[in-house]
């Protein structure tokens, strides 16, 4: 489980580099600026996907845990896809970017749902508390801020963004927290 708290770590180097891109343009321009930026980001969220993925196999097999599994292999394969293929002077049109913007956020939060369904289904059949509650609801409050903010402006949407950063964080604590209890037990039987 440490796998999947480490790759969704990982996964998140993507929202950083987007706030640092401007300081990272100025200071790697003679390499490439953006470009460099842009597939290191692409290449570490890949490999966090993989990590996600490693991790969800070395799970007991649930529904939730083999779906993490095929969508991070996806998502994986697809962030390493466009990494690359931005290093190439072409541009698609903007329909096909919207349609593989969407689908990957899609796939994203499908990975998050599933990790969070996950815990809840090993707390359960282990009966031991993981802390998925407290999982949940961060996730929960991280997707409604998300939706809110997309459709609001100004100075709320601004603070729905605040409040969607800060569940997220939350959200990989508490994934660190499960994550921690459940290698320290060794692992639950089943």
């Amino acid at each position: 489980m440490k796998k999947v708290f480490w790759g969704m770590l990982l996964t998140s180097v993507s929202l950083v580099t987007d706030v640092i891109g401007l300081l990272g343009e100025i200071l790697l321009s003679e390499w490439g600026g953006r470009g460099v930026i842009l597939l290191a980001s692409g290449l570490v969220t890949a490999l966090g996907y993989y990590l996600v993925w490693q991790g969800a196999a070395s799970l007991p097999q649930s529904q939730s845990w083999e779906w993490v599994g095929k969508t991070a292999k996806i998502l994986c394969a697809y962030t390493v896809a466009t990494a690359l293929l931005g290093l190439l002077p072409l541009q698609l049109p903007q329909a096909v970017m919207v349609i593989l913007n969407v689908a990957s956020s899609i796939g994203s939060f499908v990975v998050l749902y599933m990790i969070a369904t996950g815990v809840r289904e090993l707390q359960f059949s282990a009966r031991a508390d993981l802390g998925a509650e407290r999982l949940w609801k961060a996730f929960a409050t991280h997707i409604v801020a998300g939706l809110l903010s997309s459709l609001l402006g100004g100075v709320l949407g601004f603070a729905l963004i605040v409040i969607e950063f800060a569940a997220y964080v939350a959200i990989l604590v508490f994934l660190a927290m499960a994550a921690r209890k459940y290698e320290n037990s060794g692992g639950f039987q089943f």
